[in-house]
C-alpha cells in the first residue's frame, strides 16, 4: 500500500478550506432545519394620558412586547363623560375603552373628559375655581350676607 505524502502548507491549506465552507454555506443563505436563529424581542412603550374627569387602566408608562396586545379601560368620573380618545394623535372618538394590537411602536393614549350634560358636577367645579358667586346668585338663594348655603354654615 502505498502512502501519498503532502506537503504541510498543501495539507494546512486544504484543512482551513474545509474548515471555512460550513461558514460560507451559512452566509450564503442556505440554512437548514438545524440552524438556529436568534433574535432579540423588541419590548415598546405605551403612555398613557387621562385628563381630568376619569382615568384610564392600565395608566401610566406600560411596557408592551412586540405583537403584542392589551386593552385599555376608561373610565369617566361622577358626572363626567369620554370626549374624545386619541393615539399617536389621531382622534378614535369618544369610546369607553381602545385595544392596542400587535404592537409595533411606542403609543401615546390620550383621553380628554367633559362634564356630561346636566351634571350637577359643574357648581362643584365652579366653586372650587374660587370664583366668588356674582351678586345675582347671592340674591336668587336668598342670602344677602354673601354666604355660600352649599357650605353647610348658618
Amino acid at each position: 500500500m502505498k502512502r501519498i505524502i503532502l506537503p504541510l502548507s498543501l495539507a494546512l491549506a486544504l484543512m482551513l478550506l474545509f474548515a471555512a465552507l460550513p461558514v460560507q454555506a451559512l452566509e450564503m443563505g442556505d440554512l437548514t432545519s438545524s440552524s438556529v436563529i436568534s433574535r432579540e424581542t423588541a419590548y415598546y412603550t405605551v403612555t398613557v394620558k387621562a385628563g381630568d374627569g376619569g382615568s384610564v387602566f392600565p395608566g401610566g408608562s406600560i411596557r408592551m412586547k412586540e405583537g403584542s396586545s392589551r386593552f385599555f379601560t376608561i373610565t369617566p368620573n361622577a358626572g363626567f363623560v369620554v370626549a374624545d380618545v386619541k393615539i399617536n394623535g389621531t382622534s378614535v372618538g369618544a369610546v369607553s375603552g381602545y385595544r392596542i394590537s400587535s404592537i409595533s411602536e411606542d403609543v401615546v393614549l390620550e383621553v380628554s373628559f367633559t362634564l356630561a350634560a346636566g351634571s350637577e358636577s359643574q357648581g362643584e367645579t365652579e366653586a372650587v375655581s374660587g370664583e366668588a358667586p356674582s351678586q345675582q346668585e347671592k340674591e336668587s338663594s336668598g342670602d344677602d350676607e354673601g354666604n355660600n348655603p352649599n357650605t353647610g354654615s348658618c
